[in-house]
């Protein structure tokens, strides 16, 4: 039995102000930098496998601040970074909106499959996060593995793992700093144990 643990990284300034940061690499806020190590206290007590993580800023600060009660070196996997949104990143849904009117309308018409200029469509996205956790499952059948990473990831994972399809992503939202639990028997059958311990 594999016990994956999904973290979403801490506040950034992006999140206040409600946009669609993917790539752009902003570091944590202060709000941030305390969720983060109230949340790895968690893992005082854990006996964590191994620790992957999204490569940008915001989720290595995060996974680091794990490494106080964790000695075990943090594995960077590019697969596992937000969404690309291109000329959308780091924009509030009305900037969007006021900005690329033409290129909303495209997106709403076909959300699954609009890529974004000089981005990622959420299938691609989806797939790109689907081959990750499939990776780390087969690379680890048992024990208990961290990842720290984004929002629309986690989405991506639990919708994945649970057998919701791409539609179920939106059957998800983590916290900044929050913590989710799933439990995976051989390789196969997913149980969500918890979502947005913080």
């Amino acid at each position: 039995m594999l016990e994956l643990i999904l973290m979403r990284h801490g506040e950034t300034e992006s999140n206040t102000r409600m946009a669609y940061v993917g790539r752009t690499d902003v570091p944590l806020n202060p709000r941030g930098e305390k969720q983060v190590t109230r949340a790895a206290q968690h893992f005082m007590q854990e006996n964590l496998d191994a620790i992957y993580v999204s490569p940008l800023k915001r989720t290595m600060q995060t996974a680091r601040a794990i490494l106080k009660y964790q000695d075990k070196p943090l594995i960077k996997k590019p697969e596992l970074c937000e969404r690309d949104f291109g000329i959308w990143d780091d924009l509030s849904y009305e900037e969007i909106q006021a900005q690329y009117p033409a290129e909303h309308d495209a997106w709403l018409a076909d959300w699954a499959n609009y890529q974004i200029p000089r981005g990622e469509s959420a299938a691609e996205v989806y797939e790109r996060n689907c081959r990750a956790v499939d990776e780390i499952v087969a690379e680890h059948p048992d024990g208990r593995v961290l990842v720290v990473t984004h929002l629309g990831c986690i989405r991506n994972m639990l919708a994945y793992l649970l057998g919701m399809g791409l539609p179920g992503t939106f059957r998800f939202t983590v916290r900044t700093a929050g913590i989710c639990r799933v439990e995976i028997d051989e390789g196969q059958f997913a149980v969500l144990k918890s979502l947005n311990e913080t």
